[in-house]
């Protein structure tokens, strides 16, 4: 439902790749999903670079919330029951108020969530450009959510290893990791792309350290 990027996190390359954020019409992302259910597809995935940039390139358009909001009031009503959605990937900055209200009332959502994470640190999160949120907000918004969802399947990107991470930040993360209980954990070593700020960046971790972490 949306593609690019104009976030630029330090580690990052997708802008320079991907391009501006693109965002697809919501009706003709119902079409499709609502063509696709009826073909007997029963799980559908919402998927985006950058879901939090869904609709910000067009007015009128809303912000990702409205367009699950729009999808579920539609569909529903005839595939509820027999067919889910699942969300790609989300930002705690998303885990707010209005995000967890449309979470729980969505019919048709599959209780999992994958949760672009990065670090716990927000020393790390702020060197990354991703300052915006903290791991505390995950951690209130999943207790919201449990709640909601006895049983919930969470899982989370890590970036191990970025210039800066010091043992003790490291052992940081990785307690929240233990508190949170994922069901899953995507961990990958920070790796230097040519054209971003943190390749030039000063206390860069050593290869086989990033790979021991």
């Amino acid at each position: 439902v949306q593609d690019g990027c104009a976030h630029r996190c330090t580690y990052c390359i997708v802008p320079l790749t991907r391009g501006k954020p693109r965002s697809r019409a919501p009706q003709e992302v119902l079409d499709e999903a609502r063509r696709l259910l009826r073909a007997g597809y029963a799980e559908l995935m919402l998927s985006g670079v950058n879901l939090r940039q869904y609709g910000r390139d067009v007015p009128g358009y809303g912000d990702f919330w409205d367009l699950l909001r729009f999808l579920d009031e539609n569909l529903a009503p005839e595939f509820a029951g027999r067919a889910r959605l699942r969300i790609s990937s989300l930002e705690p900055s998303q885990l707010g108020g209005r995000g967890l209200e449309t979470l729980t009332a969505c019919r048709l959502l599959c209780p999992h969530l994958h949760i672009s994470l990065q670090h716990a640190s927000l020393a790390v999160l702020k060197r990354m450009g991703r300052g915006h949120y903290t791991a505390a907000m995950l951690e209130e918004a999943v207790a919201a959510l449990t709640a909601h969802w006895p049983r919930i399947g969470l899982g989370a990107d890590i970036l191990v290893g970025f210039p800066g991470e010091t043992e003790a930040l490291f052992e940081d993360t990785m307690a929240t990791l233990e508190r949170l209980s994922f069901s899953h954990i995507h961990a990958f070593p920070y790796s230097q792309r040519k054209g971003t700020p943190a390749a030039d960046m000063k206390d860069q971790v050593e290869t086989a350290e990033k790979k021991r972490r």
